[in-house]
């Protein structure tokens, strides 16, 4: 058997190079899921399969997510398997993602500094911020709409950084 040696820190490389891109894919299967889960148990008919595949999506929610049905959209009268702010986070990351990798093919040598992503991600906390003071203070719920909105600011905020990071271009 031969073996090929390789410079140093060639396979992290070809990771980091590849790395913005499979969160972009992961992302992207993650938000479709979110929405395609709804539709497909509404039209499960009892397809055990089906169902059983969608209660994997359910189990996985419930690990980052308390999906409380007041506070969750019902597509199809199907309770989606996160939150309205959390669905908000993982529909706009994708976003997120894409920027960075559009940054890097345009020949962005660096695409931020440290202190410049901190403040990205702070102001991008503000919105998600003003939803719980509001919440907190006046014990009026925020509607869907207007959580997923917040949490989508923040959302492509977070995954712009985690791809920033993942690429090598943030330390």
């Amino acid at each position: 058997m031969h073996t090929i040696a390789h410079p140093r820190g060639v396979g992290a490389m070809t990771l980091t190079k590849r790395a913005p891109g499979m969160l972009l894919v992961l992302s992207v299967l993650w938000s479709s899921t979110l929405i395609a889960i709804p539709y497909l148990v509404s039209h499960a008919r009892g397809n055990l399969p089906v169902l059983r595949s969608a209660q994997v999506a359910y189990v996985l929610g419930s690990l980052v997510c308390h999906q409380r049905p007041e506070r969750s959209f019902h597509p199809w009268d199907i309770q989606v398997p996160v939150c309205a702010r959390c669905e908000g986070i993982y529909l706009a990351a994708p976003f997120g993602i894409a920027l960075v990798l559009a940054a890097r093919r345009h020949g962005s040598p660096r695409l931020a500094t440290r202190r410049l992503w901190q403040r990205v991600v702070s102001l991008a906390c503000l919105p998600t911020i003003l939803t719980l003071a509001w919440e907190w203070t006046t014990g009026d719920m925020t509607s869907g709409p207007v959580r997923a909105a917040a949490g989508g600011v923040l959302g492509a905020a977070i995954a712009a950084t985690v791809a920033a990071v993942a690429s090598g271009e943030l330390r």
